[in-house]
């Protein structure tokens, strides 16, 4: 049996002449009730314990009195103060001491080396320039934590060379500009620039904290890796690096997990820009990303994302601009959206997890393959709009191929699992504008909330609406416009009704149609596309009710594509209608269209 129910003719709004009532009936699916709402974690698991910067830590207030003074001098170093220990050609300055170190002036060929058993140690930067040409600048060998700050008002630079002599011929290390075993923080007012010309810029191997900092970065491989974690606060980041940007990699349970509350970061990565192996949890701040190429590219075999997670991924404030050659976001477990807005660009996906919440905020989805995929979703608030090469909003179940891209969906896996994905619309707007199908469920679909507009091909190649599971509509609104006459059953425990209407020419796109009752106008809906055909699904069409279809006129904004109440200025009455037995068939002018629609058989 088809995993589509054809259903009288698929639905479409408009147009002039008489609309004639047909009958027909819209069939209930029997039994299959659809679980209850929320099916997906809206919240973070990471605790405050975990994201917590102190403020004493990243206070980058010192004690010019009993600062050790350390002067670059060209081709070695002096020293004024006791705690450390220089080489005896001038170039290494070993730190066995906590307190304060400060530097500056410039330097060729130099490195400072922290090794001391307990205490935290401050360097601070004070217009230094310095190069190390075969290892690292700044290698923390051990400490209870290290601060790197940049003086107010100075500018400040470190770099390397392109070759190293490995300090730990095993395990290569250090490999990075600014390296450290224990924690580290980058913190102050003033600036601090980071070539990492032999691998990566900056590598902590426990937590990194960076704050109030203006920090810029360029690295052949890596920007910023941080091991265990990776906390960011009103940093402002410049990175350009070859590969990601900024991550953290222990895959270790309960690592590998990156919190960012504010700061402003433009970011060009190689592959991806933002990565946690664990969690992922951003509450604010302004993201300019783009990630191999921009979404003009080819996707290539690496991951090329903008924000990836393995574990979860959650976002709660913030400015994003994202183009990705790869997903715009992408979680292999959980992401949700609870807030912030996003303008995304995506060679593959636009957003991408296993189970996926959108919970508010605005998101618009400017190009992409495939805009929303997941295997269980909600969409519960805010306000969504997609553009989409494929489909727009796909939940399906497919095999499960593991690999280092992280791709749950990779192009090879054809094998699709049983129909057991899941969709709820429990609140917000959704706005697709799609060449396949607009809303593609491969499994069951609940409405109780929110509104949704699904734009769909006005000629071959797909639906507006596909879902082989089951509808069950208790709330909300839903316009499918497209060329379709296919148009999912609702279940038996589905309280809408349900109209179509087929016109004989093409209605043209942001064009408004409303629904009226009486004087009163209930949905205003405005496509983005041109439609032959258009389905209202919504529990205001009741029973025995008396409802007309207003077409055209202007609307002030095209802001907002579907919406309660009246928004358009003008247009006239197009056809009028009585709810009977749940659904209603309008056809233009009482002509009946085949099933597929090409343009010189429109009459």
């Amino acid at each position: 049996m088809s995993k589509k129910i054809v259903c009288a003719v698929v639905a479409i709004l408009l147009v002039v002449a008489a609309v004639v009532l047909l009958p027909g009936g819209l069939a209930r699916l029997q039994g299959g009730v659809v679980p209850p709402s929320p099916i997906v974690l809206p919240e973070s698991t990471l605790t405050a314990a975990e994201i917590e910067i102190a403020a004493d830590d990243v206070n980058p207030a010192w004690i010019a009195a009993t600062a050790v003074r350390v002067t670059l001098e060209g081709e070695r170093m002096s020293v004024q103060g006791v705690g450390a220990t220089l080489s005896e050609d001038g170039r290494v300055l070993t730190i066995r001491q906590n307190g304060t170190y400060v530097f500056s002036g410039e330097m060729s060929d130099g490195q400072i080396v922290v090794d001391v058993a307990k205490g935290r140690v401050d360097l601070v930067f004070a217009n230094a320039d310095l190069c190390c040409r075969r290892s690292s600048p700044i290698y923390v060998r051990q400490a209870s934590s290290v601060r790197v700050i940049a003086e107010a008002g100075t500018v400040n630079q470190l770099s390397d060379g392109t070759e190293y002599d490995y300090i730990d011929p095993v395990y290569l290390e250090p490999d990075a500009t600014i390296f450290s075993e224990d924690d580290l923080i980058l913190c102050g007012t003033g600036e601090l620039t980071v070539e990492g010309n032999f691998r990566d810029a900056i590598h902590g191997k426990d937590t990194l904290i960076i704050a109030d900092l203006a920090l810029n970065i360029r690295a052949k491989e890596d920007g910023i890796i941080a091991r265990d974690a990776l906390l960011m606060r009103g940093a402002t980041l410049e990175a350009d690096c070859k590969r990601d940007c900024i991550k953290a990699n222990n895959v270790e349970a309960g690592f590998g997990y990156i919190y960012i509350e504010s700061g402003v970061y433009r970011l060009t990565a190689g592959t991806d820009a933002i990565q946690a192996a664990g969690r992922m949890l951003i509450t604010g701040g302004e993201y300019h990303l783009l990630c191999g190429g921009g979404y003009v590219y080819p996707r290539g075999l690496e991951s090329r994302k903008g924000l990836k997670a393995t574990s979860e991924l959650v976002v709660s404030g913030g400015s994003f601009e994202i183009d990705s050659s790869d997903d715009a976001i992408h979680a292999d477990t959980r992401a949700a959206l609870t807030g912030g807005s996003f303008s995304l660009y995506a060679g593959d996906d636009a957003i991408l997890a296993t189970d996926l919440y959108i919970g508010g905020g605005e998101i618009t989805v400017r190009t992409c393959l495939e805009g929303m995929v997941a295997e269980r979703m909600e969409i519960a608030g805010g306000k969504t709009s997609i553009t989409s090469q494929m489909d727009g909003v796909n939940a399906r179940i497919r095999a499960l191929i593991v690999d280092e891209s992280f791709d749950l969906y990779p192009d090879d896996a054809v094998v699709e699992a049983p129909s057991t994905a899941q969709m709820y619309i429990t609140g917000g707007s959704l706005v697709v504008n799609a060449d396949r199908d607009a809303l593609c469920v491969r499994g069951s679909i609940q409405m109780s909330g929110g509104l949704a507009l699904l734009a769909g091909p006005e000629f071959t190649g797909g639906d507006p609406l596909d879902c082989d599971g089951g509808f069950t509509m208790t709330g909300g609104t839903l316009v499918a416009v497209g060329r379709t006459t296919y148009v999912p059953a609702l279940t038996e425990q589905s309280t809408a009704g349900v109209v179509e209407a087929t016109f004989s020419e093409v209605r043209t796109a942001d064009t408004p149609i409303a629904l009226q009752q009486g004087a009163k106008t209930l949905i205003t809906a405005v496509s983005p596309r041109a439609y032959y055909k258009m389905v209202i699904f919504s529990p205001l069409l009741q029973e025995g009710g008396a409802y007309a279809l207003r077409a055209g006129g202007e609307v002030p904004s095209l802001d907002d594509r579907i919406f309660l109440g009246a928004g358009a200025v003008g247009g006239s009455t197009i056809g009028s209608f009585l709810m009977r037995d749940g659904f209603v068939s309008l056809t233009e002018g009482g002509k009946t269209f085949p099933d597929h629609y090409y343009e010189e058989e429109i009459l």
